[in-house]
C-alpha cells in the first residue's frame, strides 16, 4: 500500500498507511515551541505512540515526515493493556 496525504493544514499535517494487520500513521502538529512528529501504529485494537519527534518548523516537520515515509525496515509492534 501506498502513503496517503490525510491533512494538509497550517498547523497539522497527516499522513496514513492502510495494510490488512497494521495501520500507520504519521502526524504533525505545530506547538508553541515548534513542531511535534508522531509515527503511530494501530492493530485495530489498540494503539500507541510508538516513536515522537521534535522539530523547530513546519518545513523541518515535513521533511522528517518524508524520512519517516521512505524508511524500509520491518517492523514489530507490541501492545500492552494498562489496568
Amino acid at each position: 500500500m501506498r502513503w496517503k496525504k490525510v491533512t494538509d493544514t497550517a498547523d497539522l499535517l497527516v499522513y496514513e498507511k492502510i495494510k490488512k494487520e497494521l495501520n500507520i500513521r504519521i502526524e504533525a502538529r505545530s506547538t508553541e515551541d515548534g513542531w511535534e512528529v508522531f509515527k503511530n501504529y494501530n492493530d485495530g485494537k489498540q494503539s500507541g505512540y510508538v516513536e515522537e519527534y521534535f522539530t523547530d518548523s513546519r518545513s523541518d516537520a515535513l521533511e522528517h515526515i518524508k524520512l519517516l515515509i521512505s524508511e524500509k525496515k520491518p517492523i514489530t509492534v507490541y501492545f500492552k493493556v494498562w489496568r
